[in-house]
């Protein structure tokens, strides 16, 4: 809360306490609200296409590009089809926290965190095209990043943050 004697302009996200536009007038008590905040996920393939029985590396990055951390976080994955999950790694940079290490088979991580400007999680998961995929399908993994908080959004659109990652069967 500040307290001005005068007339007082600001940037976004500053009101007058009064719930009026600014500038405010004297006496006037301005609030000053955070940015909700803004994250974002890719996932990428290691290869375009691969035969039955290769394994395939995805790599799934979340992160935080806003003034705002992010301490409820939740990253997921499915379960494509003709796909077997194997085992995941998580690696947390820029102050972010992993909510587990390593893992196996899909990925639904609650709690991570991502502190404001520049916190990271790097999921790498690997699997095995199965036997029974046919040519010249796509197995396609998906990875969503969640949150609850208030007014956060994704660098493209509402939340989930979601991202796909395709690796074409070739035989």
């Amino acid at each position: 809360l500040i307290r001005c004697w005068g007339r007082l302009a600001g940037p976004s996200g500053v009101t007058c306490a009064s719930g009026a536009a600014l500038p405010c007038t004297d006496p006037a008590d301005v609030t000053l609200k955070p940015k909700p905040p803004v994250l974002a996920i890719t996932n990428t393939a290691d290869k375009p296409s691969a035969a039955p029985g290769d394994e395939v590396t995805f790599t799934i990055i979340a992160s935080n590009h806003s003034t705002t951390a992010v301490t409820d976080g939740r990253v997921v994955t499915d379960v494509p089809t003709d796909f077997t999950l194997g085992a995941w790694t998580c690696t947390a940079s820029g102050g972010a926290t992993c909510p587990e290490g390593t893992g196996n088979g899909k990925i639904d991580q609650s709690g991570a965190s991502l502190p404001a400007a520049g916190g990271t999680l790097t999921y790498v998961l690997k699997g095995t095209i199965n036997s029974t995929a046919q040519a010249n399908t796509d197995i396609v993994l998906n990875a969503q990043l969640f949150s609850s908080a208030p007014g956060v959004t994704c660098e493209v659109g509402k939340i989930p943050c979601t991202d796909d990652a395709k690796v074409t069967v070739k035989l």
